[in-house]
């Protein structure tokens, strides 16, 4: 947020229930020549589409998950492996050599404390247009930054985790921030997506690393609720992109959360999408005690490098942390 936007925020009163804080990234293990980015030509020409006023929002949806489509076969076709370790920026994830007819498996280590988990990823070349049909499905395409950002955020902070009840919405097809949960020693962790291929991957995530005992997943759309079900702490990362749901998730959150309960919601500003969704948040204040923003990050540059795609760029903003509490008034 500049200093025009604070300006005008400060003149309408819009700041009074935001606090800002910081929150810190680790560093990149990895050096910048390793991290290739792609054609200035081609990035350039791809964010004006997606950013353009002449582009309906379908067709910005449409975009964004067929250029990953084009970038992923240009890979195949180019004989670049279809290897996704290097997606991962904040985790050490090092290759399982288990049989899968989707993806790959990976061992993943925390960059601190002590979680380890085995997770499947879906080969890029399974990325095709009929595993993107129908709701939200950007998450079957890779592990985007603000899911490790947020996972790395509860292991700094585990007390925030520890003994509560956790839910997870849009976890893509790991729901890192919610294994991380699991392993920090959070009571019960439900995951959801909308998406079964997504929910049917995190399945057999959480059987192989042991966790059925209290680790659950199903399909959950924002519209729709859990019967009878609240929870101490929601986590959401990278669930913004799209405006016109900001309402419904936004819903969904207040329905599931507990009175005094936390949410945790973490994405980059992309298009102005988080400051849209500050809006209305702050239109139906009354139903939340206080919310936090955390956008400082350290090594602020070195963080812009590891947030590259390699041969595919969607985004380069950092990923902000949002943080709701639910007023205690409010059932």
């Amino acid at each position: 947020m500049d200093d025009v936007d604070r300006d005008k925020d400060d003149a309408n009163g819009k700041r009074s229930m935001i606090n800002e804080e910081e929150l810190i990234v680790i560093p990149s293990k990895r050096s910048k020549e390793e991290v290739e980015k792609p054609s200035k030509v081609e990035v350039s020409k791809h964010e004006k589409s997606l950013s353009g006023t002449e582009v309906s929002k379908a067709r910005q949806r449409w975009n964004l998950l067929s250029y990953h489509i084009r970038c992923n076969y240009k890979k195949q076709a180019s004989d670049i492996t279809t290897d996704v370790e290097a997606t991962f920026m904040v985790f050490e994830a090092f290759f399982i050599p288990r049989h899968s007819n989707s993806g790959r498996w990976y061992h993943l280590k925390s960059p601190v404390g002590d979680v380890e988990l085995d997770v499947h990823i879906y080969s890029v070349v399974t990325v095709t247009p009929n595993t993107l049909a129908g709701f939200n499905n950007s998450g079957n395409i890779r592990i985007w930054p603000s899911e490790e950002c947020l996972a790395y955020y509860l292991l700094k902070h585990e007390q925030l985790i520890r003994s509560k009840t956790v839910l997870e919405l849009g976890c893509g097809m790991v729901g890192l921030s919610g294994l991380t949960s699991a392993a920090l020693g959070a009571t019960e962790v439900v995951l959801t997506d909308g998406n079964e291929k997504s929910v049917e991957n995190i399945q057999q995530i959480i059987e192989t690393n042991k966790l059925s005992n209290h680790v659950t997943c199903f399909v959950l759309h924002w519209n729709a609720a859990i019967p009878k079900k609240q929870f101490d702490a929601i986590l959401c990362a990278d669930c913004l992109f799209f405006t016109e749901e900001h309402s419904t998730l936004l819903n969904c959150i207040s329905r599931h959360l507990k009175p005094g309960g936390i949410a945790y919601v973490m994405a980059p500003d992309r298009g102005g999408t988080v400051r849209a969704f500050l809006d209305l948040i702050y239109e139906e204040k009354k139903q939340w005690q206080s919310m936090n923003i955390n956008f400082h990050i350290e090594n602020e540059e070195d963080t812009y490098s590891k947030l590259q795609m390699r041969n595919c760029n969607i985004y380069s903003e950092i990923p902000m942390l949002l943080t709701l509490k639910k007023s205690d008034l409010v059932a």
